[in-house]
């Protein structure tokens, strides 16, 4: 993947990578390290089945709310009164690749970045049309909300067209809200590639809508897919997990929109 043609042809693409609050500046998106697993897969991992064999369930790591994905989650945690800033709530909407990122902990992880997830919903199968009911029966988002969208996987049998008419309608769905899209990944069975330029012409002309490159994030992390080419262990979705506490954590800080496309090492 050539991630430096990526960046100079899409600067509405932010590259994330984990740093210290001190280094934040104008140009780069930093935010406070997550812990993660090990960057190294073992073999028994890698055999993990995905999700839609329907064995997580069953797996040891699994998180409470796994039996239900699409349960609202809302921070409890007292110190997050605390904090200087309130921050602002949070949606999330995706597909199985979401599902796993429940699976993994995510909602211990918005518990302790007091990301403020008011409402976490992802179902396998999920394509981008499925999710136009799903947010419209969320009713008016408040006007300060963060949606986070993780669909496309399962549009990519979709033409450009088709793609870009399903993700039009569900932003119009979602209002003049902050919208962040998680990229389709490189190297599917399918390619998404055509649903990647769908998102980047998207976000052009749609001034609250950014796009986060899973992708690079992905490859500099050495994700590890499963044997489906598609899905993940659950040690690999704790790293999506973190990717997406990082994307949330970032409109805390200040970030209304992503506007820059510094390069991973």
């Amino acid at each position: 993947m050539n991630t430096t043609s990526r960046a100079q042809a899409s600067s509405w693409v932010i590259h994330l990578e984990s740093r210290s609050l001190p280094e934040i500046d104008s140009t780069v998106l930093s935010v406070p390290s997550l812990k993660t697993s090990s960057d190294q897969a073992s073999n028994e991992e890698l055999e993990t089945t995905a999700v839609e064999n329907g064995t997580l369930a069953n797996d040891k790591d699994r998180s409470p709310a796994a039996d239900s994905a699409s349960a609202s989650t809302v921070n409890t945690d007292t110190n997050c009164a605390q904090r200087p800033q309130p921050a602002r709530p949070k949606y999330v909407v995706g597909d199985s690749l979401t599902v796993g990122v429940d699976l993994a902990g995510f909602s211990d992880l918005s518990a302790r970045r007091c990301l403020n997830v008011v409402r976490f919903d992802a179902e396998v199968g999920r394509t981008t049309a499925e999710a136009i009911d799903v947010v419209s029966s969320w009713g008016v988002l408040p006007e300060d909300a963060v949606v986070l969208v993780g669909l496309g996987t399962n549009d990519t049998w979709s033409s450009r067209k088709q793609f870009a008419e399903d993700a039009e309608r569900l932003l119009n769905v979602i209002g003049d809200r902050d919208v962040v899209w998680v990229d389709v990944s490189d190297g599917l069975p399918r390619s998404g590639a055509h649903l990647n330029e769908v998102l980047r012409d998207l976000a052009s002309t749609h001034q609250r809508v950014s796009v986060v490159d899973w992708s690079a994030y992905e490859t500099a992390h050495r994700v590890v897919r499963a044997y489906d080419g598609v899905h993940y262990s659950i040690k690999q979705y704790e790293k999506r997990s973190d990717f997406y506490g990082l994307v949330l954590h970032s409109y805390d800080l200040g970030r209304s929109r992503f506007s820059a496309a510094p390069q991973l090492p």
